[in-house]
């Protein structure tokens, strides 16, 4: 029972993450700690008790806490543009949980980290573009490519919490 108890504190991590936005220069998209948080997450508990946490944290927003970005919540962002981002998030810790104790290494887990970026872009991508009947180029455009600095930024910072976890025991 207690290997589960980080779950609810990598949730409430990513709700915080959530919290911290960053406005894009040049476009309506904003950006989170959020991936941050899920990456480290599925690093540090696991790939399968970081999908948990990535899924209460949806399942607490969902039930209508104010987790998400900007304060949102309810069923609404679970089938809106956003919800390929956010269910995204659960493959992404998922992958990050699995591939990090491979190496463990920075270099290891910069990739890892880039590829977990990629694919929750990869996942919100089409289902902005069909959430907003917005052409697919532009759905690239705006939700894929405009962000992809920010997470590349977040990547290396992924890679270095994970780095430190040679110092720091495994949760749970």
């Amino acid at each position: 029972m207690k290997r589960w108890l980080p779950v609810p504190l990598a949730a409430l991590a990513i709700a915080l993450g959530a919290r911290v936005t960053v406005d894009l220069p040049g476009t309506d998209i904003q950006t989170t700690l959020q991936t941050l948080a899920v990456f480290v997450a599925g690093g540090w508990l696991g790939p399968w008790r970081g999908m948990a946490a990535v899924a209460l944290y949806l399942a607490v927003g969902a039930l209508g806490a104010p987790v998400y970005s900007d304060g949102g919540a309810g069923l609404d962002h679970l089938f809106g543009p956003t919800a390929g981002y956010l269910f995204g998030f659960i493959a992404c810790a998922g992958l990050v949980g699995a591939l990090w104790p491979r190496k463990k290494t920075f270099a290891w887990a910069l990739c890892v980290a880039v590829l977990a970026t990629v694919l929750v872009l990869a996942l919100g991508v089409p289902v902005l573009a069909w959430k907003t009947g917005m052409p697919l180029a532009e759905a690239v455009e705006k939700g894929g490519l405009a962000p992809l600095p920010g997470g590349l930024v977040k990547a290396v910072a992924t890679a270095l919490l994970l780095s430190l976890e040679g110092r720091v025991t495994r949760l749970g």
